[in-house]
């Protein structure tokens, strides 16, 4: 008996309508780096391990392999682990590859692609760091932007996870402005700096909080963000949540064992 679903491409395309959705590729390194699905996250015990400290029991899960027969040893796995919304998909990348020839996926071509896009947006191939106007830099734009695929292109090709503009907010807080859960996702598994203040002192955590994006809140919540931080008018992203969901994420502790 088994406990995860095996699913088409087609089938897919409705699990991963759910943001919450993740796509897992099992296969080697070299395999991932030379082309993957949109968004999909490259599977190692790393991410085994955050999987099970944060993820929640239900996020629907998309296992990936080459061919669609290992992704089922995976999907089976995370279901004895305590996932109840597990797919392996069946013909795996190659079988995605085929129902999907005019899409082109993930790092195949990026240099190409992330060039076109540089120049496009004013910015210089040849030196990702040199910024634009208000210190933005290409990874900064490209966060605030919502891209997680050129995040993950200029992450790639090295651009400094820890770049601020001029008002101080490093790539993890412009993803907040995005509400792109993808693009957070990336710059925190780069060892994006979970807490940067901006020149006002609020991180990333109390602009999602102000800003009503709740699922960024849980996000950076999980990964570490900490919720007792205060900005120069000594107010936490407790004290500015917007949305009753951000103010029971954020409540302190005493409140929520009271």
């Amino acid at each position: 008996m088994t406990d995860f679903r095996c699913i088409d491409t087609f089938q897919m395309q409705a699990v991963i309508q759910d943001p919450r959705a993740r796509i897992i590729d099992i296969r080697a390194p070299a395999a991932f780096a030379a082309g993957h699905m949109p968004d999909a996250l490259q599977f190692d015990d790393a991410l085994l391990a955050r999987m099970r400290r944060e993820w929640p029991g239900d996020t629907p899960i998309v296992v990936v392999c080459e061919h669609g027969h290992s992704s089922r040893d995976i999907a089976q796995l995370l279901s004895h682990l305590g996932f109840t919304s597990v797919h392996s998909l069946d013909g795996g990348y190659a079988g995605w590859r085929a129902t999907h020839p005019a899409e082109k996926p993930a790092a195949e071509g990026m240099a190409t692609d992330l060039g076109a896009w540089l120049l496009e947006q004013g910015f210089d191939p040849t030196d990702l760091e040199r910024p634009a106007a208000n210190a933005m830099t290409a990874l900064l734009h490209a966060a605030r932007a919502g891209r997680a695929e050129t995040v993950q292109a200029l992450l790639a090709a090295g651009a400094a996870v820890d770049a601020v503009n001029s008002d101080g907010n490093n790539a993890l807080w412009l993803a907040c402005y995005a509400d792109s859960p993808a693009c957070a996702e990336l710059l925190i598994r780069a060892g994006v700096a979970i807490d940067q203040a901006n020149l006002t002192g609020a991180t990333a955590l109390m602009y999602a909080a102000s800003a009503g994006r709740d699922r960024m809140v849980q996000l950076l919540l999980q990964a570490g963000a900490d919720p007792g931080r205060r900005n120069q008018d000594d107010f936490t992203a407790f004290d500015m949540a917007a949305t009753e969901t951000a103010y029971f994420l954020l409540r302190p502790r005493r409140l929520q064992t009271a």
